[in-house]
């Protein structure tokens, strides 16, 4: 016979004692909540998954329409248009030859003094950027300086300090990773509290959230999880969640003037008398009786309803867009690019850019692959699904240009500060930097993977869900700017600083 096991009798005895004191009292334990989320996640997911292959269908329609379907006329203006810059063009290039034949000499000319002018200015820049760079460390070296000297009066061994990771009044709070080796790391003020793991030190050990939980007995540890759940504000949030799904659900049901469109059972006694009573009883009776299949079905908002709607717009063929050619092989050089939102919108392609300023152009789908970025900076300029792809970058800032699902992959940079722009889905991928700070710019699902990082500190840059994977961080410190959910995977903090940047499950 299988034995039985005296403490999990126990506990499901204990579990089953709270749901009929907290029914008893008006209250849910966590064990309903749970239950009631799956439910209604089980609904949502369905759902998604039917707009999906609905979706998925018309994409294959659209794609197999005849072209008979298409509009003539505007085929026939895009081949005029077509033709009449291919004319331009060739106008243009016959242009540019005449006159450079006649302008050979004054050209050369022309073109060594830029240079020159060009040299200047840029060992002019490598000096003041020099300078700038030593004046934000003073005040990190002036920190360091002040606790080196109160280890050494105190007896310490200073001799790797200027080696080590100095986390001043930084405390780790509901961390998922241990720290780093006590070598490396020195800790004031930064304790870590409430951690969702048991490795670590033994203060860390002992101040993590299983072994608080262990200590105490089984009845607790179900009033303390019920707790949590309730100040969390999960079971008001499910309530919320149910109740708006059955207003979607009884929206069905209504008037334009959200008037309900049948008697209500409370009333209908009285007006109708019990027979129609027992309809209505029997009506909700087939109603639980509905899968969850059956209801979606049944909903009007459910996208099989579209299907004759999308038919006909595909029938009459309104639809149908030419894309625009790609930039291939036409570099960028002294060409400020303003307002130029739709030239940016497109595949660039083996395209430099060189001291061309791209100013008040927001860009959407338009990737860039091998174009190198010289001088260029970005300003005002937002970027959406616009990745870079073998781009380097070099002295080039963005200013006010939040990026949003723009990859970095590839792209090493050098003094290319972000000032006042957030990034969103934006990871950058074996793309190292050097003198790259982030100021003002907080970063959202943004990991760092494979991308060394040098002289590139953040200050007041908050991060959320974005892990440094395989990406050390030399001389770059961490100044006022919390984390969560954001582990460093294998990324050591070398000669750096994090200064009153707590961090929460990381």
């Amino acid at each position: 016979m299988r034995r039985q096991n005296p403490r999990r009798d126990e506990t499901e005895q204990q579990i089953q004692d709270n749901e009929e004191k907290n029914k008893n009292e008006g209250r849910r334990n966590w064990h309903t909540t749970l239950k009631r989320i799956k439910t209604l996640s089980t609904i949502v997911r369905k759902q998604r998954e039917r707009r999906k292959q609905l979706k998925k269908t018309l994409q294959k329609m659209i794609a197999n329409s005849p072209e008979k379907f298409q509009d003539p006329l505007k085929i026939y203006a895009v081949q005029q248009m077509q033709m009449e810059d291919e004319k331009l063009l060739m106008k243009k290039k016959l242009t540019s030859q005449k006159r450079d034949e006649i302008r050979v000499p004054m050209k050369l000319l022309r073109d060594s003094i830029k240079m020159q002018m060009e040299d200047e200015k840029l060992l002019m820049k490598k000096k003041l950027t020099s300078q700038k760079r030593d004046e934000i460390r003073v005040p990190m070296k002036l920190l360091r300086d002040s606790i080196k000297l109160v280890l050494a009066a105190s007896g310490k061994n200073v001799t790797k300090f200027d080696k080590k990771t100095v986390k001043l009044a930084s405390p780790r709070l509901l961390s998922v990773v241990p720290e780093q080796d006590d070598e490396d790391l020195l800790n004031i003020l930064s304790p870590s509290l409430f951690s969702l793991h048991e490795d670590g030190t033994e203060e860390e050990k002992s101040m993590s959230l299983p072994n608080l939980l262990k200590e105490l007995p089984n009845s607790d540890q179900e009033a303390w999880l019920d707790f949590i759940t309730e100040a969390a504000g999960v079971s008001d949030t499910v309530d919320k969640a149910e109740k708006e799904y059955k207003k979607l659900a009884e929206k069905d049901m209504m008037s334009f003037d959200e008037e309900p469109l049948y008697l209500k059972k409370e009333n209908v006694s009285d007006l109708l008398g019990s027979t129609e009573r027992r309809k209505i009883e029997t009506f909700e009776m087939l109603d639980r009786s509905y899968t969850i299949d059956q209801k979606i079905h049944r909903r009007h908002e459910n996208p099989h309803h579209l299907i004759e709607r999308d038919i006909r717009a595909l029938a009459e063929a309104k639809k149908f867009r030419v894309r625009q050619k790609d930039i291939t092989l036409s570099p960028f050089v002294l060409t400020p690019l303003t307002f130029a939102g739709q030239a940016l919108s497109q595949t660039i392609t083996l395209s430099p850019l060189l001291l061309s300023p791209i100013t008040l152009s927001p860009a959407v789908l338009g990737p860039i692959i091998l174009s190198p970025w010289v001088f260029v900076p970005l300003v005002l300029s937002p970027r959406v699904l616009s990745p870079l792809v073998l781009s380097p970058l070099v002295f080039s800032p963005i200013i006010l240009s939040p990026l949003v699902l723009h990859p970095l992959i590839l792209v090493p940079g050098i003094f290319n500060p972000l000032i006042l722009s957030p990034l969103v889905l934006s990871p950058l991928i074996l793309s190292p930097q050097l003198f790259s700070p982030l100021i003002l710019s907080p970063m959202v699902l943004n990991p760092l993977i494979l991308t060394p990082i040098a002289g590139s500190p953040l200050v007041l840059s908050p991060f959320l869900l974005s892990p440094i994977i395989g990406s050390p961080l030399l001389l770059s410190s961490v100044v006022l700017s919390p984390y969560a959910l954001s582990p460093l995977i294998e990324s050591k903090l070398v000669t750096s600083e994090v200064i009153l940047s707590p961090s929460w499950l990381s």
